[in-house]
């Protein structure tokens, strides 16, 4: 959150630096120590910051600047996300993201500021519409009256100023649940693609042509069988990739949970339909699993988080 100011230190401490976090810029640094210098001699701007350290002793340092705004290192957390996505893999991507905008999200907390900021800017459609119009009647360009070309472009084409606030933390908690939300539906869709499909196939079926055949029983335990196989492929990546970006399993749990229910969700849904439309022969040839037994399944391919 902060960035060292490479113009100022202090040599209050016998090892000649200072020990805090708080950064200020030259001038600033300057009229502070010189306002503190009568009851402490010894502290003098000079050389530079090398470490992150504070000086308890002098006041010109007690308290600092933001080099940054929460909006700029928001900003920052999603070009760093992009980037990696785009390097890497989008599950890789958005699991930096969350993580860096918790950690965001726990740095401004503390300050119970208004993190608002207001932003102006200049709207410049106008300008276009106004152009052709000025193209379109040249022949009126010095017109001495009223339809006057060049006066119309000149009244009609002033850019309007605009003013936005920005939220700051706001901005910050929606991103957060926008990339959690993301992670959660993609994450869903990868596990349980096949038996989604086939429930929609069934459910079109019986809502738009119910005098239609359903999917053969073989085709809904085909999708129950490579749903069990994503599950028990791609589940173990998904936690370890989880672990290595969050490394809290109170974050992993939670941010887990949905897509847990998710596919147990599916499943019932699944049973549900194969006990009202598919006879006991069907049954056995799908073998649809339980909630108890997907549960089990999806425990079974977490593996124990490091101690």
């Amino acid at each position: 959150m902060w960035q060292p100011d490479t113009n100022t230190t202090c040599k209050c401490d016998p090892a000649g630096r200072a020990t805090c976090d708080t950064r200020l810029t030259a001038a600033e640094y300057d009229e502070r120590a010189a306002a503190t210098q009568t009851g402490h001699g010894d502290c003098a701007a000079g050389d530079s910051w090398e470490e992150p350290e504070t000086c308890s002793k002098c006041a010109c340092l007690d308290d600092g600047l933001w080099y940054y705004s929460p909006a700029d290192l928001h900003g920052m957390c999603t070009d760093s996300a992009a980037h990696i996505c785009s390097a890497s893999s989008l599950r890789d991507a958005q699991l930096f993201e969350v993580k860096h905008l918790l950690i965001l999200r726990e740095q401004i907390a503390p300050f119970h500021v208004d993190f608002s900021v207001r932003e102006i800017s200049l709207d410049l459609s106008k300008i276009k519409t106004a152009a052709m119009g000025l193209v379109q009647r040249r022949s009126q360009l010095f017109a001495l009256n009223s339809s006057n070309a060049l006066l119309e472009f000149l009244l009609e084409g002033t850019p309007a100023v605009q003013e936005h606030t920005r939220d700051s933390k706001r901005e910050v908690d929606l991103q957060l649940k926008r990339v959690c939300e993301a992670f959660i539906r993609g994450t869903q869709q990868l596990l349980q693609q096949p038996v989604h499909s086939v429930i929609l196939r069934i459910e079109a079926v019986l809502e738009s042509a119910p005098d239609q055949p359903l999917p053969p029983a073989e085709t809904v335990a085909a999708a129950v069988t490579e749903t069990q196989r994503l599950i028990k492929t791609h589940l173990p990546d998904i936690q370890q990739s989880m672990q290595l970006y969050l490394a809290n399993r109170e974050t992993e749990f939670i941010l887990f949970k949905p897509v847990k229910v998710g596919l147990l969700q599916r499943f019932q849904r699944l049973q549900d339909i194969i006990m009202q439309q598919y006879s006991d022969d069907d049954r056995m040839i799908i073998m649809c699993p339980s909630q108890d037994q997907v549960s089990v399944l999806v425990s079974s391919c977490m593996q124990p988080a490091p101690s």
